[in-house]
């Protein structure tokens, strides 16, 4: 925030895999196998289930503080910016900003309510659920949501991705450091997959660091979104 001149203010955070606090989650034989009942429902595509599950377990009944005793250190960092989650919302929504007159809503998406170690070895394993994706509607106004977390890992995609599609002007997602954008269809939903901006050592000649600069200008009845990707050039 020092270097960029950014106030605190304005920077916003969502959390990844590596906010689950690995030793408070193996310590929680409950949530461990939560995790093991949604998981199955994912595999059988039971998103129903899957939604009632995460509803009642991680939100309704008393015990929902005692699982997302693995994100506190994420929380006590994430609350200096307004961002921190609990288990009556497990996302955080923003509505400071403004585009030429128009509302913009930032949605900040949870994508490791279901993350532990096994990630990586059970891919697609992790869920959005429908009651985070549903977003609050703003009229006239611009949504742009964020997930630590790209489809190709959400086991719930197929369930999230009619709402996020039909009600996002702007997807914003991180965790495999390789810059992408695109936009599946006509005026709709842009999709931009960031890249790292410290990538791991050893990633191969595309993990270069890099970060986006997004602008959004409003071109009545549209938003015109121009993407500059920054690359470091070794050269």
């Amino acid at each position: 925030c020092r270097v960029g001149h950014c106030p605190p203010a304005q920077v916003w955070v969502v959390p990844g895999n590596h906010d689950v606090d690995r030793a408070s989650h193996a310590s929680a034989p409950l949530r461990r196998y939560l995790l093991q009942v949604a998981r199955s429902a994912l595999l059988e595509q039971n998103y129903d289930g899957l939604d009632q599950i995460l509803h009642d377990w991680f939100m309704k009944d008393e015990v929902a503080q005692r699982l997302f005793e693995s994100t506190s250190t994420y929380n006590d960092f994430a609350d200096k910016f307004g961002c921190a989650i609990s288990p009556t919302r497990w996302w955080w929504t923003d509505q400071t900003l403004d585009l030429d007159g128009l509302v913009v809503q930032l949605i900040g998406l949870n994508s490791m309510l279901v993350s532990d170690t096994s990630d990586i070895s059970t891919k697609p394993s992790l869920a959005l659920g429908r009651r985070q994706c549903e977003l609050d509607r703003i009229p006239g106004g611009i949504n742009i949501a964020f997930a630590h977390h790209p489809p190709e890992w959400i086991g719930d995609w197929g369930a999230v991705e009619p709402y996020l599609l039909s009600r996002t002007h702007l997807l914003l997602f991180g965790h495999e450091h390789r810059y992408d954008a695109s936009q599946p269809r006509v005026h709709g939903t842009v999709i931009v997959r960031a890249g790292a901006v410290g990538p791991e050592v050893g990633g191969g000649d595309d993990y270069v660091p890099s970060w986006n600069l997004i602008t959004l200008t409003r071109a009545d009845p549209m938003v015109e979104i121009r993407i500059q990707p920054r690359v470091w050039s070794r050269e």
